[in-house]
């Protein structure tokens, strides 16, 4: 069974790539996931893996061809279920997991009100006049917007 390998689409806004340089010649074989070809673009230059287990029948496209995303470049002859006749497949011992135990965030303390502002003996907090304004049209006294911490840097 032949499995084509296609020219990928590298980036949203990619149309084409240039084929930099084959790492596999055709005759070789090559595993799943092993680096087959480098395709650059105008963003980025990105090394290819192999979509399956095979023996590389046809290069189409050759160093510094151009070409469309989609196209098919190669060739790779399978077994027909993508493994090629002598490849073993290694048994991977099972892991058994180990349950992690999370511990729940400790919520940080606010940050504390600045500390009011002394205008000739009485403790008064300087507050924008736009401020002033939203406190007067809410009905919120002042004393009520000292109680209120602010939620800029410094507590402002």
């Amino acid at each position: 069974m032949l499995v084509d390998v296609i020219m990928p689409k590298l980036g949203e806004s990619i149309t084409e790539g240039t084929i930099i340089q084959w790492r596999k010649n055709v005759g070789d074989t090559i595993e799943k996931d092993e680096i087959l070809l480098e395709i650059g673009t105008d963003k980025v230059d990105s090394e290819i893996p192999s979509p399956a287990v095979g023996i590389i029948k046809e290069i189409l496209a050759q160093p510094n061809d151009i070409l469309p995303v989609d196209e098919v470049i190669a060739r790779i002859e399978t077994d027909g279920n993508g493994s090629a006749e002598s490849s073993p497949v290694e048994e991977v011992p099972k892991v058994e997991e180990v349950p992690t135990v999370e511990t729940p965030p400790v919520p940080a303390d606010p940050p504390a009100p600045p500390p009011p502002v002394t205008v000739n003996g009485s403790k008064r907090t300087f507050y924008t006049p736009l401020v002033r304004a939203m406190a007067r049209r809410e009905s919120v006294s002042e004393s009520e917007l000292t109680l209120i911490s602010g939620s800029g840097r410094g507590g402002r």
